[in-house]
């Protein structure tokens, strides 16, 4: 989940979905002190500005207030667009459209069974709002079939993102082993007694289902733990897991030295993933000397496996000219490559290509394709620049 100061940075960039998100952070406390004024202004702001989610906004903090006049009204406003939007991909707007089927009191007739078909729709681009509303209706049956081994897998997935509602109700799922298998405890005890004896595998595993909540309740400090006992003993993975882990400061506290320095030794052994880190690191600066002709080495050692990160982080060093001679050309080839491998962002920087003609022949069909393939994944700024587009080949 995005922090405070990354969403303030978006919406300084014109990112609506950003202005929404702060808003709703601070009507509700998400992480914050609640200040419902500070809320409202937020909302009001996105209002002006056009944004569909922003008008729901206001409806949820009137209907906070008990003013159902007033949040009826808004949320009246709000649905047609954010359907439209949620029908388009849009992941935020599902989550949205969702919540209108499921309480039934915003002016949309009450119906579970279309919420949980839009909560799925979002849950499965990573809204964890949706990811964790959706194992509620799994854990008490509304609107699908009563199932706690799915409503684990999705409060395990909103709980990876940061969500406390899903850690606590994952928790309490661990401790009344309800959705957790037989098979993972098996497996877990298997895991803690390898791990004790000192088996590198088993430790890297077991800090794997700390961190994930797998058999286990989630702990990311023993996962940390873990990790590296198991990166001590040189196991590349649980080597890259622990760098990841001071880079993001999940478990532990920010550390880019820390980070690099478990990098560097994982990636020794040739990992992609860890390449490609390592790339943006020297790109970045990030616990070491800024060097952009070094993370370009990285990206192509990375980009050589077919790693799509670094295919699409290499596509925009030359296109930019960045610690690499710039050719658009090499560009929109990579770009091609991460594309064709799902990558949201890639697919959206080739249809720029193409829109364009930057590195690629024109072709505006070929651009809509792939701003569409991107705003399918939930992308933004293609499903806006997909509009636009349209519009312009229809004159």
């Amino acid at each position: 989940m995005l922090s405070v100061k990354e969403l303030e940075n978006r919406v300084f960039r014109g990112d609506l979905d950003s202005v929404y998100l702060l808003g709703r952070i601070y009507a509700e406390g998400r992480g914050v002190k609640r200040d419902l004024k500070k809320g409202v202004k937020y909302y009001k702001d996105g209002l002006q500005r056009g944004s569909a989610k922003c008008v729901y906004g206001l409806g949820l903090c009137f209907d906070n207030l008990k003013d159902k006049k007033a949040a009826l009204f808004y949320f009246k406003q709000a649905f047609e667009p954010l359907l439209k939007e949620a029908e388009a991909g849009d992941a935020l707007s599902q989550f949205c459209i969702g919540c209108y089927h499921y309480f039934g009191d915003m002016g949309v007739e009450k119906d579970y069974k279309k919420a949980v078909e839009w909560l799925i729709k979002s849950a499965e681009q990573d809204d964890p709002d949706a990811q964790y509303n959706l194992a509620w209706c799994y854990q008490v049956g509304a609107g699908v079939e009563q199932n706690d081994s799915t409503a684990l897998q999705w409060y395990a997935r909103a709980a990876e993102q940061g969500d406390t509602d899903a850690e606590y109700n994952l928790g309490e799922c661990y401790k009344r082993g309800k959705g957790v298998t037989k098979e993972d405890r098996k497996q877990v005890e298997k895991f803690i007694k390898d791990a004790g004896n000192g088996d590198a595998d088993a430790q890297f595993k077991l800090g794997e289902c700390y961190h994930c909540g797998k058999g286990v309740a989630k702990d990311l400090a023993k996962s940390i733990q873990w990790y590296t006992k198991a990166a001590k003993q040189g196991h590349a993975n649980a080597q890259y897991n622990l760098g990841w882990c001071y880079q993001h400061g999940t478990g532990v506290a920010k550390n880019a030295a820390k980070a690099v320095e478990w990098y560097l030794l994982a990636v020794q052994q040739g990992a992609a993933d860890v390449q490609c880190n390592l790339g943006v690191c020297y790109q970045l600066g990030s616990g070491i000397a800024k060097d952009e002709i070094k993370a370009v080495s990285w990206y192509k050692k990375s980009a050589d496996q077919g790693y799509a990160r670094a295919q699409y982080n290499l596509a925009v060093c030359y296109q930019n000219g960045r610690g690499v001679l710039e050719d658009t050309k090499t560009a929109a080839w990579l770009f091609t490559k991460a594309a064709e491998q799902g990558l949201a962002e890639a697919q959206c920087s080739l249809a720029q290509c193409y829109k364009n003609g930057c590195g690629t022949g024109q072709d505006a069909r070929k651009a809509a394709y792939w701003y569409g393939q991107a705003a399918k994944q939930g992308n933004e700024i293609a499903r806006k620049a997909l509009e636009v587009l349209e519009k312009e080949m229809e004159r």
